[in-house]
C-alpha cells in the first residue's frame, strides 16, 4: 500500500468493510433455484420494488433500547449481554423442535444468566457445559422412550435439539477462549480495545469476524470457470452492531457508529421466507417443495447459498430504489417485524428453509 493509499484509508474509515456492496459485482453468477420476481410487463423488478415501498412505510431505526426484565450493573454488562446474544443468534433450523422462536430461547436464556448474578464474562461462558446450557436455555437434550425389548423399561433417547446445545457450547467456549487469549475479561473489554482506535462498524466487523469463529459467515462463490471469490454475508455481526447502536449508543457515544448506514439486511431464516411471501423472490418448484417438506439444506450448498444471496440482492435493490429514504438497517428491522407478525399465532405459518449444520444463522 502506498502512502497516498494509507492516507486515504485513514481519512475514510467507512470503506473498511462494505461486505455486501460487492454483491452486484457478481454479475456472472446465474441463479438456478432462487429468482428475483420480475414484473409481468417488464424485464426488471422495478415495479415490484416500487409497490413494496408504496405499501410499506419503513420507519427509520431509532436508538431505542429493547425493554428487558433485567437491570444491568453498568454499560459493560449491557454490552456483554448483546454480544453473547448475537453470537448465539443461530439455530433457526431447529425451530421446528422448539415451543418458542429460537431468538426468544437465546434471549431469555441470557436474561436468566443475568438474573442469576452472572456478569457474562468469558469465564462464565467457559463454565457452561451441555447440562447447564440445557437448563439455562430450556432446551431438552433427551426424552424417555420405551426400551425396544424390555417391557416396562424406559430409556433416554437423544433429541435433535441436543445438537443445537452442542453447537451453542462450541461457540460459547471458542469465543471465551479467544477473549482470554487477548487477556480480555469479557466482550466489552475486547470492543473498547478496538473502538479506541476506530469506532466504525467496518472496523469492529473486521475484528469480530477475523477473531471469532461464531461470527464468521461467508461463502466461496465460483465466478467463471476457474475463479472463486469470498462473499461475506456476516448476518450475526451486523445484527450485533445494529443492536449495540440501538441499545448502547445512548450510554456511550462510541457506539454511535458513523457508518451505520452501510449495514445491510441480516439474512437469517425468517427474512428469505418473508421476502418469498411478499412475492419479491421466487423459488423453483423443487426448492419450494423441499422447504415445505422440511428437508434440511447444507450450509454452503448451491440452494442454501442462493436463498440467502438472492434475498440480500433484492434487499439491496429496495434500499437503492428508495433513493436514501430507506437504509439497510431500517429495512432489516421492518422485515423482521413483518415476519414476527406472520408468526404471532403460529410459528410454523412462515415456511423457513432449514439449515442445521451452521452457527452462522
Amino acid at each position: 500500500m502506498t502512502s497516498n493509499q494509507t492516507a486515504q484509508s485513514n481519512t475514510n474509515p467507512h470503506t473498511d468493510f462494505l461486505p455486501l456492496k460487492t454483491l452486484h459485482s457478481h454479475t456472472r453468477f446465474t441463479p438456478q433455484h432462487v429468482f428475483i420476481t420480475r414484473d409481468h410487463k417488464a424485464s426488471s423488478a422495478s415495479g415490484k420494488i416500487k409497490e413494496f415501498l408504496q405499501k410499506n412505510k419503513v420507519q427509520r431505526l431509532k436508538m431505542q433500547p429493547v425493554p428487558l426484565p433485567i437491570q444491568f450493573d453498568n454499560t459493560e454488562h449491557k454490552i456483554n449481554f448483546w454480544c453473547w446474544k448475537n453470537l448465539l443468534d443461530f439455530g433457526s433450523g431447529y425451530q421446528i423442535y422448539l415451543k418458542e422462536s429460537v431468538g426468544r430461547v437465546m434471549l431469555y436464556g441470557l436474561v436468566h444468566l443475568v438474573l442469576s448474578g452472572k456478569s457474562l464474562n468469558a469465564q462464565d461462558m467457559m463454565d457452561l457445559d451441555d447440562f447447564a446450557i440445557s437448563q439455562t436455555f430450556r432446551i431438552d437434550l433427551t426424552k424417555e422412550v420405551p426400551h425396544e425389548t424390555l417391557t416396562g423399561v424406559r430409556v433416554d433417547q437423544d433429541l435433535p435439539t441436543k445438537k443445537l446445545v452442542q453447537l451453542m457450547k462450541r461457540v460459547l467456549h471458542d469465543a471465551a477462549r479467544k477473549l482470554q487469549e487477548y487477556q480480555c475479561e469479557d466482550f466489552a473489554s475486547f470492543l473498547y480495545m478496538h473502538l479506541k482506535r476506530n469506532n466504525t462498524c467496518g472496523s469492529l466487523m473486521k475484528a469480530l469476524t477475523s477473531e471469532f469463529e461464531g461470527f464468521k459467515d461467508e461463502y466461496d462463490v465460483k465466478i467463471g470457470k476457474d475463479t472463486t471469490e469470498k462473499l461475506p454475508i456476516n448476518s450475526k455481526v451486523q445484527s450485533l452492531l445494529k443492536e449495540l447502536y440501538t441499545n448502547v449508543a445512548n450510554d456511550d457515544e462510541m457506539f454511535r457508529f458513523p457508518d451505520i448506514e452501510q449495514l445491510t439486511v441480516c439474512i437469517s431464516g425468517p427474512i428469505p421466507a418473508i421476502l418469498n411471501r411478499l412475492n419479491l423472490i421466487e423459488y423453483s418448484p423443487e426448492l419450494q417443495q423441499r422447504i415445505a417438506d422440511r428437508r434440511p439444506f447444507r450450509y454452503g450448498s448451491q440452494e442454501e447459498f442462493e436463498i440467502r444471496k438472492m434475498s440480500l440482492e433484492i434487499c439491496e435493490m429496495i434500499v437503492e430504489a428508495s433513493k436514501g429514504q430507506v437504509r439497510g438497517v431500517d429495512l432489516d428491522h421492518h422485515l423482521y417485524k413483518l415476519a414476527k407478525a406472520v408468526q404471532k399465532d403460529d410459528l410454523d405459518s412462515l415456511k423457513m428453509h432449514i439449515c442445521q449444520d451452521t452457527t452462522a444463522y
